[in-house]
């Protein structure tokens, strides 16, 4: 009898093709549960024998099902074991290199080797972000925007944005950062003023009684965060008040939150994911996509008048014989100048430009709101001088990383190498690893970052002090051996924009009021959004005890 592989499809279907046209009833979900089983049996095989010998041999989790394969377990044990949705501990600790089982019989790589992570994450001709990662994300930042876009695509408008987020750039933004971190502060302190008692403030934390108790309030700091982080991007990446936290009515935040509640909503995101995989549905009117389209066109409208505006003082600056334009301190201004300066071969179109701003809005506010969970305004050179502060954030970053897992897939064969061989299905060492053009490779960055190998046996344990001594382990990551903001090639653009963002709030803050958390600590979970291998987090929520420090 020959073996399944070499099965044609149309023998595969037989079976199918005979209970459709036999007089038995058939249920629905029965037909769709056969079509899935059939599915697999004629993927499989063929999957299977895609594999290299070397990534065949791969130690990993056994599959649990023969549609989802171990995922459905990915998803209670990454919940579960603190990992913030990249893989659990379980696995990684046991197999730091290994095999997953996904849907319809595929396998997928990974690896917390360092040697591995350098190669995927500097070699990204290779290793790219596969087209439902893309279409997702295309979703919220546009076809043109910095993160969906890859080889020479990437790198000419990356070449024009880098100077915008060099140091003096960012140091030039740390005043506005005061700003608002400032009227976050004033914010908070409008909460414990006898004189708003008896007013109801505008979006206060939900189960807020409106009392001070023992000197006390219970706010939601999350919901404020972002919207801090929010106005953030808006002022120092544009020179546009999006007037989040001082609650004037807009047009475009409001879109901004009713799309953070859609992605924040399990069914909702599931729709998204789904609109990844098929982007013919985009178009459907489910609420999710509405919220989603409508803040896209207000940022769209946003974006493109604040550009036209801009381009139009430089060219009335050339004209008067101002050969500098002086429009301001913020991204948009730095990136239009750097893009005039541009060969003319390498600028950027003005639709080009809008989906960076868009990339700006998502990706920038996204980082500081999740990350963490006096008028004295020292220079940044002066909060980066402040030790215990330095390492404080690279804790929160590394244990809370805004972002926990992320995808590649290859494009063509390659040689993954490993600096630490693992013990194969069939007892020999693996010292490299083969993977076939197609490969989905997955980045555990969250494990990483708490992997013992690197930090030690208490790597779970929030301890800022144990960054006073480096580890001798080394990660590719940009920053501080983390894998926060990955590395390579496609590190983020806005690491420092985002560390100094945080730096700041988190001085200003701390001098002012003190966080505690509730008696009876509400559950924060992620959802493991391995479908489009983006880990983003729930709707956040933060409900802490705050109080006015004297």
């Amino acid at each position: 009898m020959p073996s399944n592989s070499s099965l044609p499809l149309a023998d595969v279907l037989a079976p199918l093709w005979a209970v459709a046209s036999a007089p038995l009833v058939v249920s629905v979900p029965a037909a769709l549960a056969l079509l899935a089983l059939l599915t697999w049996a004629y993927l499989y095989p063929r999957r299977r024998a895609a594999l290299s010998a070397s990534m065949a041999n791969l130690p990993g989790p056994d599959r649990t099902s023969p549609v989802f394969g171990n995922w459905r377990d990915f998803l209670d044990k990454a919940s579960d074991d603190g990992t913030d949705s990249s893989l659990p501990l379980e696995w990684t600790e046991k197999w730091p290199t290994g095999r997953l089982h996904g849907f319809f019989g595929t396998h997928i790589f990974y690896s917390t080797d360092p040697a591995a992570l350098s190669c995927i994450l500097q070699n990204d001709t290779v290793f790219q972000k596969p087209s439902r990662l893309l279409n997702l994300l295309g979703i919220l930042v546009g076809g043109q925007g910095l993160i969906v876009l890859e080889g020479d695509a990437h790198r000419r408008p990356r070449k024009a944005m880098n100077p915008t987020f060099g140091p003096p750039a960012i140091r030039e933004l740390v005043p506005l950062f005061y700003d608002k971190a400032f009227e976050l502060r004033d914010k908070f302190a409008s909460f414990f003023d006898p004189a708003n008692d008896g007013v109801a403030l505008a979006r206060r934390a939900e189960g807020d009684d409106k009392v001070v108790v023992g000197g006390r309030r219970k706010v939601d700091v999350q919901k404020f965060l972002a919207e801090f982080a929010l106005d953030i991007i808006g002022t120092a990446g544009f020179n546009h008040d999006t007037a989040a936290l001082n609650d004037s009515p807009s047009e475009f935040t409001d879109a901004w939150r009713a799309m953070q509640d859609a992605l924040g909503q399990k069914e909702k995101r599931e729709l998204a994911q789904l609109f990844a995989m098929m982007p013919v549905l985009e178009k459907l009117p489910v609420e999710a996509q509405v919220k989603m389209t409508a803040y896209n066109d207000a940022a769209v409208k946003v974006g493109r008048r604040l550009v036209e505006n801009k381009k139009a003082a430089l060219e009335a600056a050339a004209a008067s014989g101002d050969a500098k334009g002086e429009l301001g301190r913020d991204l948009v201004s730095l990136l239009l100048k750097s893009n005039l300066s541009s060969k003319p071969s390498e600028q950027m179109s003005t639709d080009e430009i809008v989906d960076q701003i868009r990339t700006f809005l998502f990706a920038g506010a996204e980082t500081t709101a999740v990350a963490m969970s006096g008028r004295g305004q020292p220079e940044l050179r002066h909060a980066n001088g402040l030790t215990y502060l330095e390492y404080f954030v690279r804790e929160i970053l590394r244990i809370h990383s805004p972002v926990s897992n992320t995808i590649r897939k290859t494009v063509a064969d390659v040689v993954v190498p490993l600096s630490k061989p693992v013990t194969g299905r069939d007892g020999t060492l693996v010292e490299s690893v083969v993977l076939r053009k197609g490969t989905t490779v997955f980045i555990p960055i969250a494990s990483v970052n708490v992997d013992k190998k690197i930090w030690g046996p208490d790597a779970s344990v929030f301890n800022p002090d144990r960054h006073a001594t480096e580890p001798t382990v080394k990660t590719p990551g940009i920053y501080a051996n983390l894998l926060t903001f990955i590395g390579g090639p496609r590190n983020c653009i806005g690491y420092r924009f985002s560390i100094a963002e945080i730096k700041v709030v988190l001085f200003v803050l701390l001098r002012s009021f003190s966080f505690e958390t509730l008696p009876q600590r509400p559950e924060q979970r992620r959802m493991p959004s391995y479908s489009y291998g983006q880990g983003l987090p729930l709707v956040p929520e933060m409900p802490l005890l705050v109080r006015v420090l004297e």
